[in-house]
């Protein structure tokens, strides 16, 4: 799979061993990804997320660092 190599693990089982389960529970997890099984075969369907209603982020800034450290990206069609 493409992400265990890029990522560098030598093998499927040391890949799921990083990830503390299989890699069809990892991609399921994903709310925007559909796994299912057809004749033997694992399939992985990317649902496109559609938006939700607009929300606030309330951060607590402690520190300077903490300030400095911290980055937030706005989404391409966030108003």
């Amino acid at each position: 799979n493409f992400l265990m190599n890029d990522l560098g693990y030598e093998d499927m089982d040391e890949f799921e061993d990083a990830l503390q389960g299989s890699f069809t529970d990892f991609l399921g997890a994903f709310p925007h990804i559909e796994v299912k099984e057809v004749e033997g075969k694992k399939l992985f369907k990317v649902n496109h997320r559609k938006p939700g209603p607009p929300r606030t982020l309330t951060v607590r800034v402690d520190n300077t660092k903490m300030l400095l450290d911290t980055t937030f990206l706005k989404a391409p069609d966030a108003e």
